[in-house]
């Protein structure tokens, strides 16, 4: 499956890295309706699909790719170049795609005077829920991982994420506090993403 995978994105890399992280937020966002809601909006899971297949997905590309080239490239393992560049993607990549992603399911529901709204109500607690889990997890991922196994490292965790993710954008009739409790869901989360990046990172290095 490994092997497949790397032959497909050297084929067509664009196309397999869009239809990858298109899949892993539409599996995470059914998931987290499920878990909310005890239904799936079929409509809503189309637009997070749309997103992830026309930005995200190329988004997340860019960006990894920029800080491996730029960030220091002869040590990559270093604690000094791991540190950076949890620091650039939690400070500045991680918000940027929380607000992103607000404001494009906004959009896609017709309805984008929306999403000043959407993003008073959820920005910060997604970003807090999103330190809370991707810290660990990219720690050991900017560490251990390779950079052509990164993505699809990156790509099996972030569907846990999505559904955590999507539980707090269908929160919209709970108080703002409540969201708190996905953060603990998170926290707890990240905690055990540790042990289960360094094994996947044994796997895709084999």
């Amino acid at each position: 499956m490994l092997s497949l995978h790397r032959l497909n994105l050297r084929l067509q890399p664009q196309l397999v890295r869009s239809l990858a992280g298109a899949a892993g937020l539409c599996v995470g966002d059914a998931l987290g309706q499920m878990a909310s809601l005890g239904r799936v909006d079929g409509r809503r899971v189309a637009r997070v699909g749309v997103y992830g297949l026309m930005f995200h997905a190329h988004a997340c590309h860019l960006f990894y790719s920029a800080m491996d080239k730029l960030i220091f490239p002869g040590s990559p393992a270093s604690p000094l170049c791991v540190a950076t560049k949890l620091l650039l993607d939690q400070a500045v990549f991680s918000p940027t795609m929380c607000a992103a992603y607000y404001t494009a399911m906004k959009t896609l529901e017709g309805a984008p005077w929306e999403a000043p709204a959407a993003l008073r109500q959820n920005l910060m607690p997604t970003v807090t829920a999103a330190w809370a889990f991707w810290v660990p997890a990219q720690t050991v991922n900017f560490r251990l991982v390779t950079p052509e196994n990164r993505v699809l490292v990156s790509l099996g965790l972030s569907v846990l994420w999505n559904a955590l993710l999507s539980t707090i954008a269908t929160a919209n009739e709970r108080p703002l506090a409540d969201s708190l409790g996905h953060i603990k869901t998170a926290t707890a989360a990240g905690r055990t993403t540790n042990a289960l990046m360094a094994r996947t990172a044994s796997f895709a290095a084999a």
